[in-house]
């Protein structure tokens, strides 16, 4: 099994998952964020547990959310004096580590996950045709594999060697995940699994998209399907794409303009993505429907070149700071 879709987000600097994500979840962990940031800056914080957040609400997509993410922390925490985004979310992450390590908290981070995974008990069921006992089993396994990631990811990394050692820990949780899960449901259902896992992104997409149609241009049953192929489709070639436009790019020598003509190349690619899914689409959607798609994929682009403007602007911000604080 190739990648989950949130793994490869990850690795692309927040693409349109982790974007998504954000923007659902961060209202429902501002709580639990305000009162980490506190606590990171008051001297020898307590390691006691903190609530767990409550589950963003979702219709039948499922939500992928592995916990408090440290990037949702950072934001709450970005006014903190003379401390780097770096070092908040690396504190965010030992506070977490040490959090887990109780079996109370962990099994209350589980339970989360289980509440924030129940559409996609019901996709395992309804769509890849699994029996209800093995879509529990298989998210019960796919929990403990996104624990273990979270758990990896979150230790420090102070070198490259460091860094290989980390992303071959993280390639073993996956290979023994997918020989787990090919011994549990067989070639065929494995099968089946793989390409709705490798979908869900799309699958999210296509959700959102019927909850902004109107009663009267609601998608029909026989439309989601096909909609969701055809916009999966693009959606992999624009993550190809660009994962081999940033190997090009020298991320040692000059990290900032390479960041920067990452940004306008992730833009472009995401434009021509959504005309390609608009032709895809034109042939399963009714004129109103696509007119509909149009104008949520350029809500999508819109909100990632705001969020764009925001990094940018913070980073100039903080980088004043930091010389009037020198002088």
């Amino acid at each position: 099994m190739r990648k989950p879709a949130w793994i490869l987000s990850f690795a692309l600097l927040g693409s349109l998952a982790l974007s998504a994500w954000l923007w659902l979840a961060l209202r429902d962990a501002q709580a639990l964020n305000r009162e980490l940031a506190a606590r990171l800056s008051a001297p020898n914080a307590p390691a006691e547990p903190l609530p767990v957040a409550a589950a963003p609400s979702s219709t039948a997509a499922e939500v992928s959310v592995p916990g408090p993410l440290p990037y949702a922390a950072s934001i709450a925490a970005s006014d903190a004096p003379k401390v780097s985004a770096k070092v908040r979310q690396q504190q965010w992450a030992n506070y977490q580590q040490r959090l887990l390590s109780d079996s109370r908290y962990r099994e209350a981070w589980k339970q989360q996950w289980r509440i924030n995974h129940a559409p996609r008990r019901e996709n395992l069921v309804r769509v890849v045709g699994l029996a209800p006992e093995q879509a529990d089993a298989v998210l019960e396994l796919q929990i403990d594999q996104e624990l273990q990631n979270f758990e990896t990811a979150g230790r420090e990394v102070s070198d490259p060697e460091e860094e290989r050692q980390q992303q071959a820990r993280q390639q073993a949780i996956e290979a023994e995940l997918e020989a787990r899960l090919q011994k549990l449901l067989g070639p065929e259902k494995y099968e089946r699994l793989d390409r709705y896992m490798q979908s869900r992104q799309s699958r999210m997409q296509v959700d959102r998209f019927r909850g902004e149609l109107s009663a009267t241009d609601m998608l029909r049953d026989d439309q989601v399907e096909p909609l969701i192929s055809a916009m999966h489709g693009e959606q992999e070639r624009f993550l190809q794409e660009l994962t081999q436009y940033q190997e090009t790019l020298d991320w040692n020598s000059d990290p900032t303009t390479s960041l920067r003509q990452y940004e306008q190349k992730k833009s472009e690619l995401s434009k021509e993505a959504h005309a390609r899914m608009h032709s895809g689409a034109s042939a399963i959607l009714t004129n109103a429907q696509l007119d509909e798609l149009d104008a949520m994929l350029q809500r999508d682009r819109d909100r990632d070149a705001s969020r764009q403007q925001m990094i940018r602007m913070r980073s100039t911000i903080e980088a004043g700071g930091q010389a009037a604080g020198a002088q």
